[in-house]
């Protein structure tokens, strides 16, 4: 006998396998009564089985609808985890913009809005034509050697002036320009493209020389003691054309006559009223003096013999180009050499030193 002969149609609840009704719960708990009933009533196993599968069809679409239940709510609490996540980096990045920032995150600030947005001026004939200037009469090295320890003297130095501002058991200080304050500065120097010697020290005043008086005038505010050298008040960077001859004391030490160029600046130590030359800083525009050209020259040699005493020029072409820019690199060092001989100075800004 079949199922249909045995029980008819019509006692078996309509909704048995018709999942797009099982809307809610009511919906469930009814169904679950009716095949309770029917089950009652069974009279042949061919009906009981069949029942038996309908009812585990339900249960499973019961569970189906409750997982993707739980789906749909994991769901909602992944996009509201999100977006209170966005919101807390929002207010950060907002407070980190207004808020004074650490040494370190002033550094990469600087890097990222400062550095990185530089552009060079890639056609010629909208820079400079002028050369730089020539040797002749100069004082000039007479050899090149690598400064070995620098790297060192650079990083042991940085590392003192870090745990000043990092200090190992308490938080970083927090005293330098705001990140708005530096997104501006870098919007007005690099929004020009680098053609000239004057837009360089555009570039080089507000974008390197007053964020290293910045970090300075925030170290004299702590107790260095012995870790750096005198600070004295500050320093100064200079490009006025009677700078070195305003203070009488170092008359005596200045080559007579000379005054400084326009692509030159002055770094002066301060201690008050009274003030000393630290180094010249000589600028050169980026198309006349190449990287290349200076990985070319800035090598050991010797720099009388194979520059200054150099008789031929080359007639192959690739090699004029190198013997080119070597001139051209050695002209540079040599005007930069020239005026830290002439005034006494140590150091010049392009990490040279006199030995």
């Amino acid at each position: 006998m079949t199922a249909s002969s045995s029980f008819p149609r019509k006692t078996l609840p309509s909704s048995f396998g018709d999942h797009h009704r099982c809307q809610n719960n009511r919906d469930s708990s009814e169904q679950h009564r009716n095949l309770a009933q029917a089950l009652q009533h069974a009279q042949e196993p061919e009906d009981y089985r069949l029942l038996l599968r309908r009812k585990r069809r339900l249960r499973e679409e019961e569970w189906t609808h409750l997982e993707q239940r739980l789906h749909a709510t994991q769901l909602d609490l992944q996009e509201e985890r999100k977006q209170r996540r966005l919101q807390e980096e929002l207010r950060q990045g907002l407070e980190s913009r207004v808020d004074p920032t650490t040494f370190e995150h002033f550094l990469h600030s600087c890097h990222e809005l400062l550095s990185i947005l530089l552009t060079i001026q890639p056609k010629q004939s909208k820079t400079t034509k002028g050369l730089i200037t020539a040797p002749t009469g100069r004082y000039c090295p007479t050899t090149l050697c690598e400064w070995m320890d620098f790297p060192y003297q650079r990083d042991e130095l940085f590392n003192r002036v870090s745990c000043l501002f990092h200090p190992a058991k308490t938080a970083p200080l927090a005293v330098f320009t705001l990140l708005v304050g530096l997104e501006t500065v870098g919007k007005l120097v690099c929004r020009r493209q680098l053609g000239s010697e004057l837009d360089l020290m555009s570039y080089e005043r507000y974008a390197v020389e007053e964020q290293v008086i910045s970090i300075i005038q925030e170290l004299l505010k702590l107790d260095t003691g012995s870790q750096l050298p005198s600070l004295g008040s500050g320093i100064s960077f200079e490009n006025h054309a009677n700078t070195l001859d305003e203070e009488p004391e170092l008359t005596s030490q200045i080559h007579q006559g000379w005054r400084p160029w326009s692509d030159q600046l002055c770094v002066f130590w301060r201690d008050g009223e009274f003030e000393t030359l630290l180094f010249i800083i000589e600028y050169k525009a980026s198309h006349k003096l190449l990287p290349p050209n200076l990985w070319t020259r800035l090598q050991p040699s010797n720099f009388w013999e194979n520059i200054v005493q150099a008789q031929q020029i080359p007639t192959d072409p690739e090699e004029k180009l190198i013997y080119n820019a070597k001139q051209i690199t050695s002209a540079a060092i040599t005007q930069t050499f020239d005026y830290m001989v002439k005034e006494g100075v140590e150091y010049g800004w392009r990490f040279l030193l006199v030995l």
